[in-house]
């Protein structure tokens, strides 16, 4: 069959339903007969379409499209298949050739047109690519699109709509990516950071090509509005990849973005970044080199917002180049309608609005359109104020802006406000290494001024802190460019504040070489020379500079006024430079001097410089003080940093003590940063404002602020030796004395040989208690100063703290030696100035301190009294020393022998003149003060002479004190004490008055306990001093009073524990504890038999012995004292003192018993000659011992009463007598003396036993029987008991006298328990064991009862146990460092024989077992 054959065949097979007859006769078509067949392929894809075979039919259909494009079967055919199909992709393909198959046989594409605009209706939300790829498909450019042209889509919104799509996946991906890569939320990336950050952001602009799309839009686009914008994206996108290109890029780039916004800046294109990136990028030179016509342009474009802003501030300032007439002409404004995105570019001028709130409200009705603001502005220019602000506002919105920048530095700069300069300088040398390290631009121009901005900033802002980092700069600019006139120039201006005019003057030298007429050059040039002594050739120079001021502006005005100052200076320099100017000369540079001054206050009236110099040669020269504070008053008005006359009136207001004025000077010189940058800028004491401040509150006791004032002092020179002692004294005052100690001490490291440091550092000394040193540097000075009345009255204090200090610590001849050297001291200043209140407070105060130890009064020079009180005015005009008045009895003190009532005397008046010189026209404070030591001084006599008429004085002296300062509870507190006997009610009511006044203060209810307690009210008074124990548990005083409380109800044992625990807080250095607690210990061991190896006892004798003998310095001639130290002395066996203080109270006695012949007296003296007598025995001599028991049982003649006591006394003289005749080998003296004290005392067990050791110390068979005959009888009449069944035992067991062991066992065995507790040193088992070992019996079961007795006796289980011996040591507090020793070395453990070696290192068994273990 022919070809034609089959295709009508085909044909009628689609009629009859048979695609599979089609595909066959199709297929033979083309295998056999034409493979380029068009109809078969044809006929052919409509069958396998029809057998759903869809892609088998595409492929045919596509064959088809392949042999004859033009035709449309083909393509309808492939069109009707993806139609459904969701491979957009090869659908645009189908439509593309559909409509080129159109175009062909010129047919309409609407069919396309509702082909394509059905299938986006059918998938553009299922496929979210297929929008992308449609308005790529219908773009300009593109081969749809180039054939539909604006059928689909119009070409600038097809391509508008793909960019916005393309930005989107753009900025997708970019976050996408840098999420991925942890870049987000980082502020300060680091370099590796920022290398990965360009790198995506590279990459993204390469993948989405999306500055391509946005330039074609641009080509296209007919809009100028929209195609603005796009610009203005493009030059975004671009601008974006040069920031994040590599180097190699950078350049190319630059190029692409600076031209775009040269462009766009040319044809006033409204995007503002292009216009700022343009500005940035001009580097000009200066910002005087701007353009007008581009600079008016920007802020009509844009209005007064951010740049513009400070645009329009900087063209209608000072510093503008521009002429006032062009800018106004440049900034005139066509009328143009008012849309909304024009108005929304014009910008208030005065209403400054940034431009996120102007384009949040555009229909704002303050915002004025910028032709309406230039008419209301026309007829008068801004202000300095006004185009300050305006700066402001506009820097503050334009923040990123270089040039912004630059002009507020410029501006910031000229009106020489340099720390707001310094803040903007340093922002703009951050923007523009910014901006170099983005774009890789040099900016040479812009970084060179910004530097060179930055360092005049440095250079004049708080000089010389910043000159280091200004003249680092200036270096910086000079290594680029070295003749640059401006950073030579500014390095000159360092030199010249540094005072190295030498150098200077050489650099500026060079300048004028280059610029001979540079004004600033010649100015500091001439004065440079000035000041290195070339007077005449500088004024040459400053009168040249002063010809090159031209202008009349006030700066200019300014410049003139400092040129013919400085002018004025040389003349006041060069006379101060002459040795010794004749009188001509000298009037003649002071004249010049002066006219120059008159003529540059003619010129600027503003300056201070001239004020303060005219003052001073008016205070100098003319002698006129008081034109000289008018013209320093009024340099100080105008300039707050005029040190000159800042100090000289701070120093008139201090001579004149008006310290207020002094301190108002001084704080405003602090305040101003004039001032702030003078201090500065002084060569030497530059800290003198903080000083003089910290003197002003010193003298109104703000302590705390002095200390902060002169630490800032300090801050500024740390050399200032006044600043260092004012802020020693700060420190004093506050109480800081380590601090203050410091800080002397630095002083002096400063200046060695200031005496003011010197005696600041005596009195700090002091008062920490170090007296010898602070007298030694008292006196050094003192031989320096004599006549310093402060050093000798601060010398006679510290003596007198010192005597007090030795005093209490019981260094009783040394504080003699001490107050005798304070006398001296007081002496001198009594000759210095006998009109000192402390003269007379601190002579009152040493004699109060001496009656406090009665053996010192013996000492005091009364001659030097005398010529002190010779030195004392008349006391006769104070009117309460006229109220108390002087009776008989208190003149009769100064003429008594008794020099107790001469020193009360001397006491009295000391107080009494010190009242008189304080004068009625003291502070009221002080005035209390003195009335108050006054009635102390009263009150201190009356206690010690019991004189009625004192404590009157003291009562009326106390309420004086009470009325002058009624708040003070130690005056409630003394009159209380006063009134105590006299008045219980009054003083109740003082006491309670004081603790209210001061409820932390524990003295108010020791008072009141001890009032309470004179009144029998023991219950009260022992609540008090439960108060004051918890007020103050560590004060010795309400312990005491606790115990005499106890003591009074009748508990002794609480009372001794009390007393023990009061002796302990008070240290020592309270002589009312250590006699009661002395007292305490005589009633609780004397009487009982105390066991030598009993530890606690004999402690506890040694520290009562201790406390005792102290006690006596103070009081030597206190008769319990003196019994109670004679008792005690004699069982610590100390007879050398025993004798002592024994033959001192037999005196006293002696004395009182001459003068009262009672019984009582009698009794005393007669005791005390029996103790007296035992010390003789104990010193073994026996003859006096004889002697003086003779006089005691003479004495005892006398008393008729045979009373307990004196039977006592009998017996003790008796034994003394028995045992002296022994000693001295008159044995029948001896026994006739023992055998009168059998007779008298036949049941005394320790006579018995005296006698006993007597007869066997004879050592014959006869005595040595008759000793143990005496025991026995003594036993068989008066019972066992332990002192004569062991002395017993002793003999039996030395003798061997084996008869007695039972008899003697039976009587140790039978002692009673109180006995056996008695026996401390288990004396007993001891010799229970030696028995029972001599009668062959066994020795465990004696150990073992006294265990079960006395389970904590170590002895006991030394013999038991080791281990258990050990545990009780270590837990026994009567056993000491050489048992517990021992007690470790028993257990043969070598860690426990170490520890008997640390606990005593002289132990030889330690060592020997010790080398055995080893």
């Amino acid at each position: 069959m022919s070809v034609n054959s089959l295709l009508k065949a085909a044909k009628q097979s689609f009629k009859d339903d048979d695609p599979n007859y089609v595909i066959y006769c199709c297929d033979k078509i083309i295998e056999e007969h034409d493979k380029n067949n068009y109809f078969a392929y044809i006929f052919k894809g409509k069958a396998l379409h029809m057998l759903k075979d869809d892609a088998k039919a595409f492929a045919s259909y596509e064959q088809a499209a392949k042999i004859n494009s033009d035709e449309i079967l083909a393509w309808k055919g492939m069109l009707e298949l993806q139609r459904d199909s969701t491979d957009y992709k090869r659908f645009f393909a189908v439509v593309t050739g559909l409509a080129n198959s159109l175009l062909a046989k010129n047919d309409p594409l609407t069919e396309v047109v509702t082909e394509v605009r059905d299938y986006l209706k059918k998938f553009k939300r299922k496929i979210p690519e297929l929008t992308e790829y449609y308005y790529r498909q219908v773009i300009p450019g593109s081969e749809l699109g180039d054939l539909m042209g604006e059928m689909l889509e119009k070409p600038e919104i097809a391509l508008y709509q793909l960019i916005n799509i393309v930005q989107e996946k753009q900025n997708n991906y970019v976050k996408s990516q840098l999420f991925k890569n942890k870049l987000t939320g980082i502020s300060n990336m680091s370099e590796k950071s920022q290398l990965a950050y360009n790198k995506v952001i590279v990459t993204a602009h390469k993948q989405f090509k999306l500055s391509e799309l946005c330039q074609r839009y641009i080509d296209i686009c007919t809009d100028d509005f929209h195609r603005r914008k796009m610009e203005s994206r493009l030059l975004e996108q671009k601008y974006e990849l040069l920031k994040a290109s590599p180097p190699e890029e950078k350049k190319q780039l630059f190029t692409e973005v600076f031209d775009m916004a040269h462009g766009m800046v040319v044809v006033n294109n409204p995007v503002q970044h292009a216009w700022d990136l343009y500005l940035d990028w001009l580097d000009l030179k200066s910002v005087d080199s701007l353009d007008l016509i581009v600079v008016a342009d920007y802020i009509k474009l844009f209005g007064n917002v951010g740049l513009g802003a400070v645009l329009y501030a900087f063209i209608s300032s000072d510093i503008s180049p521009f002429e006032r007439k062009r800018v106004k002409e440049y900034l005139k404004v066509e009328k143009k309608s008012k849309r909304r995105h024009n108005r929304k570019n014009k910008r208030v001028l005065k209403n400054i609005k940034t431009t996120e709130d102007t384009e949040d409200d555009p229909h704002d009705e303050s915002t004025i359109p910028l032709e309406e603001a230039e008419q209301g502005n026309s007829s008068e220019d801004l202000s300095a104020a006004d185009v300050l602000e305006l700066m402001i506002q506009g820097i503050k919105v334009a923040a990123e802006s270089i040039l912004a920048h630059r002009i507020v530095v410029a501006y910031y700069l000229h009106l020489r406000e340099y720390e707001s300069a310094l803040e903007y300088a340093k922002q703009l040398v951050t923007l523009v290494s910014k901006e170099q390290k983005k774009t890789l631009l040099e900016l040479k121009n812009t970084k060179k001024d910004s530097l060179l901005s930055l360092a005049t900033a440095y250079t004049y802002y708080e000089p010389p802190r910043h000159f280091s980092q200004a003249l680092r700069l200036y270096d910086s600019v000079l290594a680029s460019s070295p003749t640059d006139i401006q950073a030579r120039i500014g390095k000159g201006l360092i030199l010249v504040e540094q005072k190295n005019y030498a150098a200077a003057s050489e650099l500026l030298e060079k300048v004028l070489e280059d610029a001979p007429d540079h004004l600033q050059a010649n100015l500091e040039y001439s004065w440079s020379i000035i000041q290195i002594g070339r007077y005449s050739e500088g004024r040459e120079g400053l009168q040249k500079a002063y010809k090159l001021i031209d202008g009349t502006d006030p700066n200019s005005l300014e410049m003139r006024g400092t040129t013919l100052w400085r002018m004025a200076e040389s003349y006041l320099m060069e006379l101060k430079s002459l040795e010794s100017p004749d009188e001509e000369t000298a009037a003649g540079l002071v004249k010049s001097a002066f006219d120059l001054l008159i003529e540059a206050l003619k010129q600027s009236e503003s300056l201070s410089a001239p004020y303060s110099s005219l003052g001073y040669i008016y205070l100098t020269y003319y002698d006129n003080q008081t034109r000289a504070l008018k013209c320093l008053t009024k340099a100080f008005e105008l300039n707050a940093g005029d040190m000159l006359a800042a100090r000289e009136l701070a120093n008139y207001f201090s001579d004149n003590k008006d310290w207020e004025m002094v301190e108002v000077v001084c704080q405003r010189v602090i305040d101003s940063e004039q001032g702030r940058l003078a201090m500065l800028s002084l060569d030497e004491d530059g800290s003198w404002p903080y000083r003089m401040l910290g003197c002003a509150a010193l003298e109104r006791q703000d302590d705390s602020k002095a200390i902060e004032l002169f630490q800032n002092g300090l801050r500024l020179n740390s050399l200032d030796v006044d600043s260092w002692i004012g802020l020693g004294e700060g420190y004093l005052a506050r109480g800081r004395l380590d601090a203050a100690l410091k800080v002397f001490n630095k002083a002096l490291e400063l200046e060695p040989d200031n005496w003011h440091g010197i005696y600041l550092l005596a009195v700090v000394l002091g008062e920490m208690g170090e007296f010898q040193d602070s007298i030694f540097h008292l006196e050094k000075i003192a031989d320096t100063r004599p006549d310093e009345l402060c050093i000798v009255n601060r010398l006679a204090e510290t003596l007198i703290m010192k005597t007090n200090y030795e005093i209490s610590n019981s260094h009783i001849a040394r504080s003699m030696d001490t107050a005798l050297k304070a006398f001296e001291a007081l002496r001198k200043a009594a000759d210095l100035s006998p009109h000192a209140p402390s003269l007379w407070r601190l002579l009152s105060e040493l004699l109060k301190l001496l009656l406090t130890v009665e053996s010192h009064i013996e000492h005091i020079p009364f001659d030097s009294l005398e010529f002190i009180m010779s030195r004392a005015p008349d006391t006769s005009s104070v009117r309460l020393l006229k109220e108390m008045g002087e009776d008989d009895h208190y003149k009769k003190l100064k003429t008594s022998n008794s020099k107790v009532d001469k020193t009360c005397y001397y006491m009295i008046e000391s107080a009494r003149v010190a009242l008189s010189v304080t004068g009625d026209g003291a502070a009221r404070l002080l005035r209390s003060s003195v009335t108050y030591n006054l009635g102390v001084a009263y009150l201190v006599a009356f206690l010690r002479l019991e004189r009625s008429s004192l404590q009157e004085c003291s009562i009326k002296a106390f309420k004086k004190a009470i009325i002058l300062e009624n708040d003070n509870p130690e005056y409630w507190n003394s009159l209380g004490i006063v009134s105590l006997v006299q008045s219980p009610k009054v003083a109740q009511h003082c006491f309670i008055k004081a603790s209210s006044l001061s409820p932390r203060d524990p003295a108010p209810w020791t008072h009141l306990a001890v009032l309470y307690m004179h009144h029998g009210d023991l219950d009260l008074a022992n609540q008090c001093f439960l108060r004051v124990q918890s007020l103050a548990p560590g004060q010795a005083a309400c312990w005491t009073g606790r115990a005499l409380v106890e003591q009074a109800k009748g508990d002794n044992k609480s009372a001794s524990q009390l007393l023990t625990h009061a002796h302990v807080m008070s240290n020592g250095k309270s002589p009312l504890s250590m006699l009661l607690y002395s007292f305490s210990v005589v009633k609780s061991l004397i009487g009982s038999e105390i066991d030598e190896q009993n530890l606690d006892s004999v402690q506890e004798l040694n520290v009562a012995n201790l406390s005792i003998l102290t006690y006596l310095k103070y009081y030597p001639k206190d008769r319990l004292a003196l019994q109670v130290a004679t008792l005690i002395i004699e069982r610590v066996r100390d007879f050398e003192t025993g004798l002592r203080y024994s033959q001192q109270l037999c005196d006293l006695l002696e004395e009182k018993y001459e003068q009262e012949s009672s019984p009582e007296i009698a009794v005393a003296l007669s005791t005390a000659l029996a103790q007296l007598s035992r010390m003789y025995l104990g010193s073994q001599e026996y003859d006096k011992a004889i002697e003086v028991s003779e006089q005691s049982m003479d004495l005892l003649e006398e008393i008729n009463e045979l009373t307990e006591d004196v039977q006592k006394i009998m017996l003790s003289s008796l034994a003394v007598l028995g045992l002296s005749s022994f000693f001295k080998d008159d044995f029948d003296a001896a026994l006739v003396e023992f055998k009168k004290i059998l007779d008298s005392f036949p049941d005394s067990r320790r006579i018995v036993v005296l006698i006993a050791q007597v007869l066997y110390d004879c050592n014959t068979e006869d005595t040595k029987q008759a000793a143990i005959d005496e025991l026995f009888n003594h036993i068989e009449n008066y019972g066992t008991s332990l002192l004569v069944a062991l002395t017993l035992a002793s003999i039996s067991l030395v003798e061997n006298l084996e008869e007695f062991y039972p008899a003697i066992k039976e009587e140790l065995e039978s002692l009673s328990l109180k006995e056996r507790i008695d026996d401390t040193a288990s004396s007993v088992p001891f010799f229970l064991e030696q028995l029972q070992l001599r009668m062959g019996t066994g020795t465990a079961a004696i150990w073992q009862r006294n265990a079960f007795m006395f389970p904590a006796d170590a002895y006991t289980w030394k013999k038991l146990d080791r281990h258990v011996h050990l545990n009780v040591c270590l837990n026994s507090k009567s056993v000491d460092a050489g048992e517990l020793s021992n007690a470790y070395i028993e257990t043969g453990e070598l860690r426990a024989i170490q520890r008997s070696l640390l606990l005593n290192p002289s132990n030889v068994d330690g060592y020997i077992a010790l080398k055995g273990c080893s």
